[in-house]
């Protein structure tokens, strides 16, 4: 059959600075904002208003915090970005090894690791609140998603070793500062080590994609609440990593990777996930082995892919191509 084009972006292709790695894109009142980290791990973000004068912005940290942020999204006038704040613990090393003085070498080592909400209306100023008691003992938010309602978060619960556990994190909000988790108790539900990866709301369902050590899935949920694995998509991802997810009219899309090749790879399913279709995207530089895609969003029917070429941050705006 022959291929059919989306309808062409609004979105300009765009590297947004020589340093960095975005991580996701949402668009709110103020433009399109990607948020993501500075190459020396410091969270970075670009805003935008027109898709090609971009303005960088960082988010500030307490002392002895280092934040790191995965997600973005828009909810009423603000931004939304979430992530962990990790705590780092101080050791001091005197050069004479016995008493501190001048020379002293100051050290960190990584303590706990708290999934953090964080929320701006000017991407100037930021608010950030952590989650201590949310989840034991550590753990990261990486996506979020608004229907202009709820918000909903997910990320993944570390063991005390810092590696991936079998149940995944979702966190909900009615009003962007007071959050609750959701505890997922499908035995099916759970993961081989992983943790969820991207977060997207369409018109009657949200859906999810997750990764763990056998590969990737996606879920779905009539609520932001109740979560299912989609029946299928196990076996469609197998081997591959999914890191973005995005509704189109109806159509799901998701960039991959395979979990040893980081060259990015395009789906896309027209019922609900229970399918899929290997795409492409007419992109010049999110594309082939010199591309690392960690993101991907529709925004205003536009389809938005961010990530580095060539170690560049970089956005673009892609027709998607598919055969019927």
């Amino acid at each position: 059959m022959p291929a059919v084009a989306a309808t062409p972006t609004a979105i300009h292709r765009s590297q947004l600075s020589d340093r960095g790695q975005p991580r996701a894109v949402a668009k709110g009142a103020r433009g399109v904002l990607v948020m993501g980290m500075s190459d020396d791990g410091e969270p970075l973000g670009w805003l935008t208003d027109d898709g090609r004068q971009w303005v960088e912005h960082t988010l500030g940290a307490a002392e002895h915090q280092t934040p790191e942020v995965w997600g973005v999204a828009s909810y009423g006038g603000d931004y939304v970005a979430v992530g962990a704040t990790v705590e780092r613990v101080v050791r001091r090393i005197a050069e004479s090894g016995i008493v501190p003085g001048p020379d002293t070498q100051v050290t960190y080592i990584s303590g706990r690791r708290a999934p953090t909400v964080w929320w701006t209306s000017d991407c100037v100023s930021w608010s950030g609140q952590s989650f201590e008691d949310v989840v034991g003992p550590h753990a990261d938010l990486i996506a979020v998603a608004c229907d202009g309602d709820r918000l909903v978060a997910v990320g993944g619960i570390l063991d005390h070793d810092g590696a991936q556990t079998t149940r995944g994190l979702v966190l909900t909000s009615t009003d962007g500062t007071t959050w609750r988790r959701v505890d997922i108790d499908d035995d099916d539900a759970a993961f081989n080590e992983g943790a969820f990866t991207g977060i997207a709301v369409g018109d009657d369902a949200w859906y999810a994609t997750s990764v763990d050590i056998e590969g990737g899935a996606v879920w779905t949920s009539p609520d932001g609440e109740r979560w299912t694995v989609v029946d299928g998509s196990r076996d469609a991802f197998r081997g591959l990593t999914l890191q973005g997810i995005g509704v189109d009219r109806g159509r799901l899309l998701v960039a991959g990777a395979g979990l040893f090749d980081p060259e990015p790879h395009y789906f896309v399913s027209r019922n609900g996930g229970r399918s899929w279709r290997r795409a492409r995207l007419d992109l010049a530089m999110l594309a082939g082995s010199d591309a690392l895609v960690t993101d991907l969003a529709v925004i205003a029917g536009d389809i938005v892919v961010v990530g580095t070429h060539r170690g560049a941050p970089v956005l673009e705006g892609g027709t998607l191509y598919v055969g019927d």
